[in-house]
């Protein structure tokens, strides 16, 4: 393996990449991984999270990658999109998505075809990953346009709906019963990754699942995946309204709100629909979000709690993995997958919401 790296390292004469021969490739970190983009995810620029969402094939290790190493040329793994800088503390622990020391707004480090390769820009499809231990390889049960959803999305809601199984708990003990409202947020479609693991992974019959959004397309299919309930609020609805919507009047408050949105209003409709004793989980990063200031008084005087989930850790993430295999087949996400050359084309309507669900880009 070693010496396979130093030839990596010192430019691989005979590589083949996006079928073409070239002779050199930029330096890949000791630890470093080079991955072949096989399926990623396509978000718009709206969304601000474009490159969370990639799998792809290990062409190439690093001279520094040791036998500890799981990982081998060839594998067909998931990038987990939250490197960190991989020198503090925090990194070290394998926290790498709690890191504070490097702005991570991207998938590690995305090697620029267009430039070091000689390519047209729209065939981009390779990334260096710095660490190693930043990559998991997929199990062959979970496809690749459904498992390069897994680290994004789908991570952040896993991860939310283990804040929240105390409450779902408690809940249960004291009602017999609990209710949980997804705010279905933008087009990564995250709430139908809440139903499915609320219903198929943790299965807790006792806990009704409530979907809320302003388009019934999207309600629909919060339906198709076993939402129990879905509520359809019209855009000039005031806040009150909304929540009287969700609650039926008070009649039926939530113990537990993930909302996927993050922006003022949906943080109030959110905290106003709880019951005594209830949590709300912030997922979404709306720009409006930065101005919400948290009523501390009522969140005392009503032993309400909110927590924000950004991203779930690579142990996490590996847990979500061995759970959604297990799934196999029985997932049924509504996905197309679209040719990377059709990259502009599948932006332009997905940002127009004329996308019905998913866009997995599929690179040759």
């Amino acid at each position: 393996m070693e010496e396979q790296a130093d030839d990596t390292q010192s430019g691989l004469a005979q590589a083949h990449l996006m079928g073409r021969r070239v002779s050199t490739l930029p330096e890949i970190p000791d630890e470093g991984v080079l991955v072949q983009t096989l399926f990623s995810g396509l978000l718009s620029h709206a969304a601000g999270s474009r490159d969370l969402e990639v799998c792809g094939k290990v062409l190439y290790l690093g001279r520094g990658v040791g036998s500890d190493c799981s990982i081998k040329e060839g594998d067909i793994v998931l990038v987990y999109p939250w490197p960190g800088c991989g020198q503090c503390e925090v990194c070290s622990s394998g926290n790498f998505h709690l890191c504070e020391e490097e702005e991570q707004e991207q998938v590690n480090s995305v090697l620029d075809t267009s430039q070091s390769l000689g390519q047209s820009p729209v065939t981009q499809g390779y990334r260096i990953v710095s660490d190693w231990r930043n990559v998991l390889r997929q199990p062959k049960e979970i496809p690749g346009y459904l498992g390069c959803l897994l680290p994004n999305g789908a991570l952040k809601v896993y991860c939310a709906i283990l804040e929240a199984r105390p409450v779902f708990e408690l809940a249960v003990s004291i009602r017999g019963f609990c209710n949980l409202l997804l705010i279905a947020g933008h087009e990564d479609l995250a709430e139908l990754w809440a139903v499915i693991l609320m219903k198929n992974v943790f299965c807790n019959k006792n806990v009704k699942v409530i979907c809320a959004n302003l388009q019934q397309s999207r309600l629909e299919l919060c339906t198709t995946v076993g939402a129990d309930e879905v509520v359809l609020w019209q855009s000039d609805l005031s806040v009150e309204a909304m929540v009287e919507a969700a609650t039926m009047s008070g009649y039926n408050k939530m113990d537990v709100v993930i909302d996927l949105v993050g922006d003022e209003k949906t943080f109030e409709v959110g905290f106003l629909s709880l019951h005594h004793g209830g949590l709300l989980l912030e997922l979404g990063e709306d720009e409006r979000s930065r101005d919400i200031v948290l009523p501390l008084s009522l969140m005392i005087s009503r032993s309400l709690t909110v927590r924000t989930v950004r991203a779930g850790s690579m142990t996490q993430l590996q847990q979500l993995v061995g759970l959604i295999s297990v799934l196999g087949s029985s997932i049924t996400l509504p996905i197309e997958c679209v040719p990377v050359h059709e990259k502009s084309k599948a932006l332009e309507k997905l940002e127009k919401a004329e996308s019905k669900g998913r866009t997995v880009l599929k690179y040759d």
